[in-house]
């Protein structure tokens, strides 16, 4: 679930988001949405959504992590290979069901942050 976003890691998606796709999967409903919106603003809102080519809510999809049918549906619809696909999670279950279709994974462990995973990056 969306919980926060320190600028630290708005910046690190908007420096990857030059030379890479990105996506945003999260297991959500649509009163989290709403409370995540509220918290951050409209404008910063705006500024999240425009970090990702897509953002998949799995309320609208009505699929969830870590049924590998999302993953699949989300594949077709970007017209991806799992081999292309890097898929960063902090819960296991959902590694393992990306992992099942191929997809190359990192599982986020409570001690890292994804700044870390790309340290060689200049904020």
């Amino acid at each position: 679930m969306l919980l926060e976003l320190p600028e630290e890691r708005f910046q690190l998606i908007k420096k990857l988001k030059n030379s890479h796709a990105i996506y945003l999967l999260s297991n959500t409903n649509s009163i989290h949405i709403d409370a995540f919106k509220k918290k951050l603003g409209n404008e910063k809102w705006l500024a999240f959504c425009k970090l990702f080519d897509k953002m998949y809510l799995s309320h609208k999809l009505g699929l969830r992590k870590p049924d590998v049918k999302i993953f699949e549906y989300i594949l077709k619809d970007q017209k991806l290979k799992a081999e292309e696909v890097f898929f960063i999670d902090d819960s296991l279950q959902h590694i393992v069901g990306a992992k099942k279709i191929g997809i190359h994974c990192h599982h986020l462990l409570d001690n890292e942050d994804i700044t870390s995973l790309f340290a060689d990056i200049t904020l």
